[in-house]
């Protein structure tokens, strides 16, 4: 049996690309600018009105704070990874986000796969939850000895 590898048309990226290469959301062409990428990603993430997608409680009345993972697919250099970083914060931050904490570089992978990913943690308010605002930074700060996890 032989598998037919998914190529996309020229000037053409796939918003939402799984890391085995499963279909994402849509194609978009052309390809926006950085910018404009960056603001549509962070918007499908916080938007709390999206039933498909607005899973994170992000709140109207409190503080807002995430932990922010910069994934790169497999090939994107540390280097795009971190201004696209930069362009992610200041979107979460016209969103009333506060960046806690940043971590960037090849976390979830699939070979040589271009490409890049953000998730948001957001985290626990300071009371109400089993787990509190300082003590999931104090758990995320924690070294750990694992092969591949950039700290």
């Amino acid at each position: 049996m032989i598998t037919e590898i998914q190529t996309l048309p020229p000037a053409t990226i796939e918003l939402g690309l799984g890391c085995h290469g499963e279909p994402g959301l849509r194609q978009m062409s052309p390809v926006p600018s950085p910018e404009a990428l960056t603001k549509e990603m962070i918007r499908l993430l916080i938007d709390s009105s999206d039933t498909d997608r607005g899973f994170i409680p992000f709140s109207s009345t409190r503080k807002n704070e995430v932990i922010l993972l910069v994934n790169s697919s497999g090939s994107t250099s540390d280097e795009v990874l971190a201004r696209f970083a930069e362009l992610a914060i200041v979107e979460l931050e016209k969103a009333g986000i506060t960046v806690r904490r940043l971590t960037l570089g090849p976390i979830v992978t699939s070979l040589k796969q271009s490409g890049f990913g953000f998730t948001v943690w957001r985290l626990p308010d300071a009371e109400g939850e089993v787990l509190g605002r300082d003590e999931a930074l104090q758990c995320w700060d924690k070294k750990v000895d694992v092969v591949a996890w950039r700290q």
